[in-house]
Order: C-alpha cells, then sequence, then structure tokens
C-alpha cells in the first residue's frame, strides 16, 4: 500500500533497525544526497506499522532539506521477518565488504532457522526422516541460502557462528558492533570467536579495550616489549599507496585515437607570472573510466552522472595469461563477493561475451583492466554492452606490474566532465600491511 508524503512526525525510527545495516561512508552519503536534490526522492521509504526499515538515509536527506517522499507499508508476522527482509534488500543492493556479507548472511540463516522451526520443534527446511520419511525431502536452510548467495552450506553455517558472535558484542556495546561491521576496528573472525568463547566479564572487558584503543586489533597493533604493566601500545595501521594510473603522455593510444598534446601557453621564463598549459586530448585518454553514454545509444548516464561508489571500495585483482581471452570457466569460483574485479593480463588479455555476461551475474559492479579495453578488438561493442548495463562501470589502461594478486581498496575517481562519454582518473590501490 502506498502512502503519499507521509507526515514526518508519524514515522518511527527504531534503533536496532537503524543500526542494522553499516552507514553509507561520506562520499555514498554525498552522492545520494546530490542525486536527491537533483532528482527528488524517487524511491519511497518502507514502513512497517509506521516504523522506518528501509530508506534511514533518504529519511535523513529529507527530512534536513524539507523534501517531498513517498512511502510504502508492507505487513510482517513478526519484528523477526521484518529484519529478515531488511537484510535479504540491503546484501543485494549494498557494497558490503566480506565481513559485512558474512554477518548479514549468517544473522539471516539464525533468523530463518528460527521463523520456520514449528510446535513439535521440527524445522520445516530440514531432511525429514525416520517415522517422517514418506514425507517430500526439502531443502535445508543452509543449502537455501547457500544456493541464493552462491557460497557453499558450510560457509552459511560458519557465518551464522560469526553472526551470534557479533550479536554478543553488541549486547555490551552497539557502538563496538558497529566499529567491527564498519571496519573502524579491524579485528579478525578468530580473534571475535576468541572473545565471545570467553564469560560474560571477560567480554566486557575486552569491549572496554576496545573503547579505550588498548586491544590487540588485526594487524594495527604489538606488544612493546619495553612495557611490563601487560597493556598495548597501539600503533598506527600501515596503509600503502599503489599508482595504478599510467602517466598520459606515456599511455597506449587505441587505434585510430589521436596522441595526448601537452603544450606551455604561459611560461614563467618568458615573464609570465605562473606556468599554464593546455592539453589537447580524447576522453579516453590514459587510464580513464568509460561512462553509460560510451556504447550505449539511448544512454544518458555521462560520466558526471556515474555513480561514484563504482570507484571506490573493495576490489580483487587477478592475474590471467597474456595475450588471451577469458571466459567463464576461468571465473568460477574466483569473484565470488566481489564488487570490484580488477584484471592482470599484461595488457592483451581480453573478456569473451560469456565472461562478461557471468561478471554481470555474479554482481561485480566494476571492472577495471590493464589493456585498453575489457573487450578484443572485434567484439567492442558487444562486450561493452554487456557490462555497462546501468550499475556497472569501466576503468581501462591501468597499469600492474608488480602488484599481486590479493584483495585491496580502489581509490579511482573520474574527472567531472559534463555530459561526456569517459573521462581520465587517477587509479590508486590501498594496501593495509
Amino acid at each position: 500500500m502506498h502512502d503519499s508524503n507521509k507526515e514526518l512526525q508519524e514515522i518511527i525510527i527504531d534503533e536496532e533497525f537503524m543500526r542494522l545495516m553499516p552507514p553509507l561512508n561520506d562520499i555514498e552519503f554525498c552522492s545520494l544526497e546530490n542525486d536527491i536534490l537533483v532528482h527528488g526522492c524517487m524511491n519511497p521509504l518502507v514502513l512497517w506499522d509506521n516504523v522506518l526499515i528501509d530508506g534511514h538515509n533518504r529519511y535523513q536527506i529529507v527530512k534536513k532539506h524539507n523534501l517531498p517522499f513517498n512511502t510504502i507499508s508492507l505487513e510482517f508476522n513478526s519484528r523477526d521477518e521484518a529484519i529478515s527482509w531488511m537484510i535479504t534488500i540491503q546484501i543485494f543492493r549494498r557494497n558490503l565488504t566480506p565481513m559485512q556479507l558474512s554477518y548479514y548472511r549468517g544473522y539471516r540463516y539464525n533468523l530463518d532457522k528460527k521463523k520456520v522451526t514449528n510446535i513439535i520443534g521440527i524445522n520445516q527446511y530440514s531432511e525429514v526422516g525416520g517415522q517422517n520419511d514418506t514425507q517430500p525431502k526439502t531443502q535445508s536452510t543452509a543449502s537455501r541460502l547457500a544456493d541464493q548467495y552462491n557460497v557453499s552450506s558450510r560457509t552459511i553455517k560458519r557465518d551464522a557462528i560469526l553472526a551470534d558472535a557479533i550479536n554478543l558484542i553488541g549486547e555490551t556495546s552497539p557502538e563496538v558492533k558497529m566499529d567491527i561491521l564498519s571496519g573502524k576496528t579491524p579485528i579478525t573472525r578468530k580473534q571475535i570467536k576468541q572473545m565471545t568463547g570467553d564469560s560474560e566479564s571477560d567480554i566486557n572487558d575486552v569491549v572496554n579495550q576496545i573503547i579505550e584503543g588498548s586491544f590487540i586489533t588485526a594487524n594495527t597493533d604489538r606488544e612493546d616489549p619495553d612495557r611490563t604493566d601487560g597493556r598495548v601500545t597501539k600503533k598506527e595501521n600501515i596503509m600503502r599507496l599503489i599508482d595504478i594510473t599510467r602517466t598520459v603522455q606515456e599511455a597506449p593510444i587505441y587505434p585510430g585515437s589521436e596522441a595526448v598534446i601537452v603544450k606551455r601557453i604561459r611560461d614563467m621564463k618568458d615573464g609570465a607570472p605562473a606556468n599554464v598549459s593546455m592539453i589537447t586530448a580524447g576522453s579516453h585518454m590514459g587510464t580513464h573510466a568509460d561512462a553509460g553514454s560510451h556504447f550505449l545509444a539511448d544512454s544518458d548516464v555521462g560520466i558526471d552522472k556515474m555513480d561514484l561508489s563504482h570507484y571506490y571500495g573493495q576490489c580483487r585483482v587477478l592475474s590471467f595469461p597474456e595475450e588471451s581471452m577469458i571466459y567463464a570457466g576461468d571465473l568460477k569460483g574466483k569473484i565470488d563477493d566481489c564488487k570490484r574485479l580488477v584484471i592482470h593480463g599484461g595488457g592483451h588479455t581480453y573478456l569473451a561475451k560469456d565472461a562478461a555476461e557471468y561478471i554481470v551475474e555474479k554482481g561485480v559492479i566494476t571492472v577495471v583492466t590493464d589493456a585498453l579495453s575489457v573487450a578484443p578488438p572485434d567484439n567492442e561493442i558487444e562486450i561493452h554492452k554487456i557490462i555497462m548495463t546501468p550499475g556497472h562501470a569501466i576503468i581501462e589502461n591501468v597499469i600492474l606490474d608488480n602488484v599481486e594478486d590479493g584483495e585491496y581498496t580502489l581509490s579511482a575517481f573520474p574527472v567531472k566532465i559534463g555530459d561526456c562519454d569517459g573521462a581520465p582518473v587517477r587509479a590508486v590501490l590501498i594496501a593495509n600491511d
């Protein structure tokens, strides 16, 4: 049921629901705010008995700017059902870290398993045996969710243990729980399970250490051998920046494109108050990002309208043989839970049609390549059209010399050029050593 322009004061904010998902980072929130200011709040806020269950960031923005909005009301039989729905929606919408994905998959498993337990204590999604072996066997909760999220049943059950542990921490301190999920407290699964395996008083002590900054977190803190009080000296996490951007004048040029020209038009050597240069180049010069309008004739999405979340966040670098084609089979089992794929192929490795389709199917939102193009010269249009459907982005012509395969944070924002089909980027991989 749709309700148009429901009064703000009628909407109830539930603290547990609001804390269920990690907040948007500053870049994501600003991007959403700018989009709403330009286009309005296009997606309705979702309510359950006037309690907001989806659209907390949109609600904050429309309230701040006094903007009109619509709502839709859903019905659930219980609070757990509402939470399960929220998790399902957010997992497929948000760009979540591996830790966050594990937590929400596990939380969903625990809720669903609890929900379907009937009055005689049998989980109706579990296989039925014994005296009931004449009844049809149904899929287990773990198997059902494993198929839905494309992971193994064992992974779902491990996720459930992790979710229980994080929720136990949240009972002591909701703030510490959110810091763990947001990555502000870099803690491993093993440490989380060790914490929750202790007594309640020990859990409280560890939570207090995290708040005080004295807990040994993953890859950040080490014991100081000169200290004798058992305390920990907190050391700054080492962040390594790897520049994967080609120097514009030295970058390979796509056949048929013009060379980049950088010409000094004001020179201090000639008495000018400052040096000023003029650059003549195509929109796809050097390391660059493609816009939706690059190959889609009916698209009005220029590079200035591309979602900035494509260009910042978790990424995975994978190597492939040089001068080869990548097929779907080469990617299976390698891009699960991967939002941004960085292809290291020596500059001449391309995606086949089935690989492009598989990448989109798996939920990868950004494809980065060290080749001039993601597609082979004889199939440029089709491959680009497959990948550049709404909600996806391409970055081409990076340099990955001496970059090892693994997980990194990608930062590669394109220059904001109005209604343009592409723009140069400064691409960087961030590694936490």
